[in-house]
């Protein structure tokens, strides 16, 4: 379904899609010739797209992502209401396909008829002992660690210990892995960080925070869509908070602050964007206090699947364009839910991200049994589909 423009299902907004989502289906499950890559791909619902095999995919061209580029077969478990895939792979060479290579809980039980599916914080970088690392804690969290790239440092002189140090010129954080897909979040969101700033760049695309999408792909397609993308964008009344996403093949949407940001340069300001699927809006905040009102948006994010998480600047292939900054990046939280004032309040006084979570961590993750050759009984549709052309795509928003 990601392939939205290399099948015949329309993509999310197609007849196909829209009926999963609308009958309420919880899984759908599909071959890919390339990577492990499963996906919730929103559209209006929450089913996901599930990789019951993987064919290794083609390595001729960049970027070849190795973590995700594997032979391998997945496994659905079911326990009443709870769906859980597994997903195997040879990973120490001996010609067995037996190593566990990732797990997710596609389906949870329900309690007085509400999903137990717990929310909160999903990925925490707090740069301490000279490291991109994610700490937010287990099942939620899952250690999706950021490589440095160009002069990234990570050093002392954060709002609280050490912190992402960047020069704007080809330096960054990335973060990917096998199980990425879990930052690819299309829903309720909450983007909390500490930024101090040694200089604005000028442009809609400028001063980039933090990204999650790729630009790797030949074409615009859904599974290269942006989950979230947020820049601070210099204009004649002062300088916005720019909020950015896209649905379908490549469909933008930007909203704004209502307001400017009072900002002074080489001083740390906490930044809070939240997006709410219920409401419709975006609300900004600035050091603990809403930056302005909240602001409508007509269409959340949808797939997105295939990317990774940049920070300091857009995506790997537009690094160089103008979009990084210069200066730094500490205690950058992303939570699956929308938190409140008063939470964010909290956040600026310096209070730790994990005690924001509305949910504790359901216990049923970690405890789950595996069994491959279990008497769990299922039923597959395998949806396949081809790749006909390659090209290089162009960098370029569409």
């Amino acid at each position: 379904m990601s392939f939205s423009s290399e099948n015949n299902h329309g993509g999310t907004s197609g007849a196909f899609w829209q009926t999963i989502v609308g009958r309420g289906v919880s899984a759908v499950f599909s071959g890919h010739w390339h990577r492990y890559q499963p996906s919730r791909l929103g559209g209006g619902g929450d089913s996901w797209e599930n990789i019951i095999g993987t064919g290794g995919g083609y390595t001729g061209y960049l970027p070849i992502r190795p973590y995700q580029q594997l032979w391998g077969f997945g496994v659905g478990e079911v326990d009443g209401d709870l769906l859980v895939m597994s997903f195997y792979a040879d990973r120490d060479g001996d010609g067995a396909y037996d190593d566990l290579m990732d797990r997710y809980v596609v389906a949870w039980p329900t309690a007085a008829g509400e999903s137990t599916e717990p929310h909160g914080l999903i990925a925490r970088y707090s740069f301490e002992g000279g490291l991109a690392a994610d700490d937010a804690p287990e099942p939620l969290g899952r250690g999706i660690d950021a490589d440095l790239f160009g002069g990234a440092t990570v050093a002392g002189g954060g709002i609280s210990g050490d912190a992402l140090w960047l020069s704007g010129n080809l330096d960054y954080a990335e973060a990917g892995a096998l199980d990425d897909y879990v930052l690819a979040l299309n829903g309720d969101l909450t983007l909390s960080l500490w930024v101090r700033l040694d200089g604005l760049g000028g442009g809609t695309w400028a001063n980039t925070l933090i990204a999650y999408g790729t630009n790797d792909y030949y074409t615009e397609d859904e599974e290269t869509n942006y989950s979230y993308w947020l820049n601070l964008q210099e204009a004649s009344g002062g300088t916005y908070v720019h909020f950015y996403w896209e649905h379908s093949s490549g469909n933008n949407i930007s909203v704004y602050s209502t307001l400017p940001m009072n900002l002074s340069l080489g001083t740390w300001h906490h930044i809070v964007a939240t997006r709410d699927a219920e409401t419709m809006e975006a609300r900004f905040y600035l050091n603990g206090e809403p930056l302005g009102d909240p602001a409508a948006f007509a269409t959340l994010p949808t797939s997105g699947g295939r990317g990774m998480l940049y920070l300091g600047s857009d995506t790997a292939d537009l690094v160089g364009f103008g979009y990084e900054i210069a200066g730094a990046l500490d205690e950058v939280c992303i939570f699956d839910e929308v938190l409140g004032a008063e939470s964010v309040a909290e956040l600026f006084n310096l209070d730790d991200c994990v005690n924001h979570s509305s949910s504790a961590p359901a216990s049923v993750v970690p405890a789950l049994k595996h069994d491959v050759f279990g008497s769990v009984g299922l039923t597959l549709l395998v949806v396949g589909a081809g790749l006909l052309a390659l090209r290089r795509r162009t960098g370029e928003r569409l």
